[in-house]
């Protein structure tokens, strides 16, 4: 059995593209933490659009340090 790395951030897009919102925003918040090469995007990440009306979001943008 082959086993890669998949990213937190990986993950997120993914619970977020099936609607989960919550899976995807704690996914966000892990990325955040493993400090994931992709985090800088997560404001401008097509992708996550749905969860941008999200508090939780919000807020995670806030730990990233990319709230404007």
């Amino acid at each position: 059995m082959v086993q890669r790395y998949v990213s937190a951030y990986t993950v997120a897009i993914c619970y977020a593209g099936l609607g989960k919102k919550g899976e995807a925003l704690a996914w966000l918040t892990r990325a955040g933490e493993e400090r994931s090469a992709e985090s800088p995007f997560v404001n401008v990440d097509p992708r996550l659009a749905p969860l941008r009306v999200d508090p939780r979001f919000r807020q995670i943008l806030r730990e990233l340090g990319l709230n404007r």
